[in-house]
C-alpha cells in the first residue's frame, strides 16, 4: 500500500482516538483522586495509633484497640417520610489516645449496634468489650466540631486541659473521608479507564487499527497487486458523509477503526432514527447509517440526518445490489433467507459474488 494512503489513514485514526482517549484518561486519574485512592497504600500496613506522636496523627490511617468508650457526642438519624421512627447511621464517641490524650471516633452503620451496647456496658461497670477499628486520622470540622466541643464545655477549659483533647477524629474503614471498599472499587475503574484510554491510544499511534484493513486486501488476491488498486480507489474518490465506494470497493470509518468490504457485502443500508425523551418530554433525535450485511452483522454509522441521506444516494448510485429503505418486508427476508439478497447483487453485477 502506498506510503502516504496508510500515513493518512493513519492520521485520521489518531484524530478520532485522541479526544477519547484523553478523556478515558482524564476520567480514570478525576476517579482516583475524587475517590481518594491515594490513600489505599496506607490501607496495606496501617500505624497503631498509640505508636504514633501527636503531632503527626493528622491524616494518618491508623490501627486502634478500643476498650473504652466515654460517651458519644453526635450521631446522625435517618427518618423515612411519613414515619416518625428513626434509625441510626452512624456514631461519634469520645475515645483514648495513648494514655495523655483523648479525641474522636467516627464508626459507620455497621458498628453502630456493637458500639452502642460497649458504652452501655462501659457505663455499668463492666470493661470486658475490646474491638479494632482501622481509619484515616482527620481533623474535626464544622457541626461535628461544635458539638465535640459542647460536650466537653471545651471553650471553658484552662489551655492546659485542652491540650489533652484532640480536636482530632478517627473516620473509621475510611481513606480521607471515603469508604475504603468503594476506593478500592473505584480504584479498578480508574486503571481500567486508564488502561482503556492508553490502549486505544498506542493502537492509534502504531497504526493497528490499519491492520485489518492489510488483511483484508491480501484475502482479495495478490497483495501488491490489490494494495495498489486500493490506493487508487483511496486517492481517486472522495468521501461522501465519509463513505468511499466504487465498482470494487466499500470504505467506512467507525471511530478510529477503517472497514474495508466489497459492495457485495454490503446486502441492505436504511436510516436509523432514535427519539431521545426526559421522562415523557421529547428532547430530540439523532440519526444512524445502518448497514446490513451479507454475514448477519449489523453497522450503526452515526450522522446528522442530511448526511444519511446523501450517503444512501451515493450508494444508490454507486452500489446497484444494495437494497435501500426499511420496511418490515425486506427485515424478513433479511432475517429469513439472504440468498435473494445475493441473487440481487448478482442480477445487478454477475458473478461479483463469486469474488473474494
Amino acid at each position: 500500500m502506498c506510503v502516504e494512503t496508510m500515513q493518512t489513514l493513519k492520521q485520521r485514526s489518531i484524530k478520532k482516538a485522541l479526544p477519547s482517549s484523553l478523556l478515558l484518561i482524564a476520567g480514570g486519574i478525576a476517579l482516583l483522586i475524587l475517590f481518594k485512592c491515594y490513600g489505599l497504600p496506607a490501607t496495606l500496613a496501617p500505624k497503631q495509633l498509640t505508636e504514633v506522636p501527636v503531632e503527626e496523627l493528622e491524616n494518618t490511617f491508623v490501627e486502634a484497640r478500643i476498650d473504652y468508650l466515654y460517651d458519644w457526642y453526635m450521631n446522625t438519624e435517618e427518618r423515612r417520610e411519613g414515619s416518625t421512627a428513626s434509625t441510626i447511621t452512624d456514631m461519634y464517641y469520645l475515645i483514648d489516645c495513648g494514655p495523655d490524650h483523648c479525641m474522636g471516633l467516627h464508626v459507620p452503620r455497621t458498628l453502630v449496634q456493637d458500639t452502642r451496647e460497649m458504652l452501655k456496658q462501659n457505663q455499668s461497670g463492666n470493661y470486658n468489650m475490646v474491638f479494632s477499628v482501622r481509619g484515616t486520622v482527620l481533623p474535626m470540622e464544622g457541626t461535628q466540631l461544635q458539638y465535640y466541643k459542647d460536650a466537653l464545655g471545651y471553650d471553658q477549659m484552662s489551655g492546659m486541659q485542652k491540650d489533652r483533647f484532640l480536636l482530632l477524629y478517627i473516620d473509621v474503614d475510611s481513606v480521607y473521608g471515603t469508604n475504603i471498599t468503594t476506593s478500592w472499587v473505584m480504584l479498578v475503574v480508574s486503571l481500567a479507564l486508564i488502561v482503556w484510554g492508553a490502549v486505544r491510544l498506542a493502537r492509534a499511534l502504531s497504526g493497528a487499527y490499519q491492520k485489518p484493513l492489510r488483511r483484508k486486501l491480501a484475502s482479495m488476491g495478490d497483495p501488491q497487486q490489490m494494495e495498489e488498486r486500493f490506493d487508487q480507489f483511496y486517492q481517486s474518490r472522495e468521501p461522501v458523509s465519509g463513505l468511499r465506494m466504487d465498482e470494487e470497493f466499500f470504505l467506512y470509518e467507525n471511530g478510529p477503526k477503517p472497514t474495508l468490504l466489497r459492495p457485495w457485502e454490503v446486502a441492505w443500508a436504511y436510516q436509523c432514527t432514535t427519539n431521545h425523551y426526559r421522562g415523557v418530554i421529547p428532547t430530540g433525535k439523532s440519526y444512524a447509517l445502518r448497514l446490513r450485511l451479507m454475514n448477519g452483522k449489523q453497522v450503526d454509522l452515526s450522522m446528522p440526518e442530511q448526511q444519511v441521506q446523501a450517503a444512501l444516494e451515493a450508494m444508490h448510485d454507486t452500489m446497484p445490489g444494495v437494497v435501500l429503505g426499511y420496511s418490515q418486508e425486506t427485515e424478513a427476508a433479511y432475517r429469513g433467507n439472504r440468498e435473494a439478497f445475493r441473487q440481487r447483487w448478482e442480477a445487478a453485477r454477475p458473478g461479483c459474488t463469486a469474488r473474494a
